[in-house]
């Protein structure tokens, strides 16, 4: 019995040891397998690491040669689609650009001149293809299977060429398709075999578009930066050529007075080379260096507001006189950055008015004369001194007396005029009642007033008005402003001649309800000879000279 139970333990000892080794060579087989698989998985991962490698070592390659095409869209997209079949060894390869809606063919490589052709002639198929084909969201497409031709298009093979391909769109920054790249082989017999397009070649081709899409994109902006560049070359050539030109001097000067600009008339005026004063600036030590500089730091050293003007003269290499006017130059945000000085050359036009002054003055002086003894001749025959007139004798002779009076008025206003730009115009002041003085004048025209139908007002001052002037003058500016309202007021129209205190200063108005002036003329009114055209028809008697 005892033989027997030992027998049994045995056995069942041994059973127990064949189970822990199977299990021991299960757990071990699973971590072989394990080892494996991770082995797999990292060859795996070493392979695509290697692809992705390659690829990125590529594509640097490929970024630093597109670089070299200057974001040149047609040079990029040729590049790329020769690249395709270089590098890449694919059969054929096209690029397109849309344009209006519509694909437009824009690089090729591999495709004989009547692929071409036929291409660029079907852009409405040609864009329908691609945009079915777009919709697929897949690069690689294979048509081998004539069944797969026929399920997308019969007529895609036939048209662009290839059954085995890599195909995708390019999208701009605001998501829209803006150009459509593809690379593939075609099937030139049943018993040819064309190679395998690989993952690696997909990625590579992702990759690609990504890239080419990047530089489309630069491309279009370098493009249209280069064209505003250019845009605003040409404008500011245009606008350097016409400052050029100018018939006017003109320098400018930045914030802190250097002269950043100055065009050949300044040069030729103050006898000096542009070179000798530009990003200079010309101050009174600057001014000690030369007759030249002098003669800048006069006319930039002026005191004036924007848009003030100032007559300078210049005595020295050459005379000149030149009339001096300032610009603010003002930036979109308001700010001041400079100024520019714009010279007028108006020394002949001084000496003509010169001339022409003294013409006047010695012409105005040699008719006094004469006039004035047919003055006192014709007053003694109206007088009667030399006998009694007929009544048509003394109708003539009033008319005559009455026409020399008008050139003695007009002799002795350009008289007045030849003094006042000669400077010899003098005045003599004194201390007068202002109210007597107005009234005075008034009182006078009151009769010219009654005889044309106007109605002659006078409003004048509550208290008397002490003030120092030159009554004689005065009385002529008056009388000039108020001859004209009374003459040119239509009978049943209103004079109104008012004085009062404003401040420290006395206001004269005279109001009328004649012609007026034309809007367009009133900044003439103090010129010389200026009559407004409306009251030329009026009354063509008139020198324009009363308001000068």
């Amino acid at each position: 019995m005892a033989k027997i139970a030992k027998g049994k333990t045995q056995k069942k000892f041994e059973r127990k040891e064949i189970s822990d080794f199977k299990f021991i060579a299960e757990k071990l087989d699973q971590q072989i397998k394990q080892v494996v698989r991770t082995e797999k998985q990292m060859y795996d991962v070493r392979d695509r690491l290697n692809k992705e490698k390659s690829g990125l070592a590529k594509l640097q390659s490929l970024t630093g040669a597109l670089l070299l095409t200057g974001f040149n869209t047609k040079a990029i997209t040729d590049f790329i689609v020769n690249y395709l079949i270089r590098e890449m060894e694919f059969e054929k390869s096209l690029f397109f650009v849309w344009d209006g809606g519509f694909p437009r063919l824009f690089s090729t490589a591999g495709y004989k001149e009547q692929e071409i052709k036929k291409l660029a002639e079907s852009k409405s198929s040609v864009a329908d293809r691609i945009n079915h084909l777009i919709k697929t969201g897949n690069f690689l497409s294979d048509f081998r299977d004539k069944k797969a031709q026929r399920a997308f298009s019969e007529d895609f093979v036939k048209d662009f060429g290839v059954v085995y391909f890599l195909a995708h769109s390019l999208k701009g920054r605001e998501g829209k398709p803006n150009g459509f790249l593809l690379a593939g082989y075609s099937e030139k017999g049943a018993l040819r075999i064309l190679p395998e397009i690989t993952e690696e070649d997909i990625l590579l081709f992702s990759r690609l578009i990504d890239q080419l899409a990047l530089f489309i994109e630069n491309s279009k902006i370098s493009e249209q930066l280069n064209r505003t560049f250019q845009q605003l070359k040409t404008e500011e050539e245009k606008i350097v050529s016409i400052v050029d030109s100018l018939t006017e001097g003109l320098i400018m000067v930045d914030s802190d007075n250097n002269i950043t600009f100055l065009n050949p008339k300044v040069e030729k005026f103050f006898l000096l080379e542009r070179s000798n004063v530009l990003h200079k600036i010309i101050d009174k030590e600057k001014a000690k260096e030369s007759v030249q500089m002098a003669n800048l730091y006069k006319v930039l050293s002026l005191n004036l507001k924007n848009k003030q003007s100032k007559e300078v003269t210049i005595e020295d290499p050459v005379k000149l006189i030149l009339n001096v006017t300032h610009i603010d130059v003002i930036d979109s945000r308001g700010k001041f950055v400079g100024a520019m000085r714009v010279l007028a050359n108006v020394t002949r036009e001084k000496e003509v008015d010169k001339m022409k002054s003294e013409f006047i003055s010695i012409a105005a002086h040699q008719l006094r004369t004469p006039l004035s003894s047919v003055k006192w001749t014709l007053k003694m025959l109206l007088d009667g001194d030399l006998g009694a007139l007929s009544a048509k004798q003394r109708e003539f002779t009033e008319k005559g007396y009455n026409s020399n009076e008008r050139m003695i008025y007009l002799v002795n206003d350009l008289l007045d005029i030849s003094r006042i730009e000669e400077g010899k115009f003098g005045f003599e002041f004194s201390k007068n009642d202002f109210n007597e003085f107005m009234e005075g004048i008034a009182s006078s025209f009151k009769q010219q007033a009654k005889k044309g139908g106007v109605n002659l007002k006078y409003k004048v001052a509550n208290s008397p008005l002490f003030l120092v002037f030159d009554p004689q003058r005065l009385k002529m500016a008056v009388s000039n402003i108020l001859d004209n309202a009374i003459r040119y007021t239509t009978p049943g129209g209103k004079v109104t001649i008012s004085v009062a205190t404003d401040g420290d200063f006395i206001k004269v108005s005279i109001e009328d309800t004649g012609a007026g002036i034309p809007e367009n003329q009133q900044s003439r009114v103090f010129s010389k000879f200026f009559r407004g055209d409306n009251v030329v028809r009026m009354q063509t008697e008139g020198t324009g000279l009363g308001l000068y």
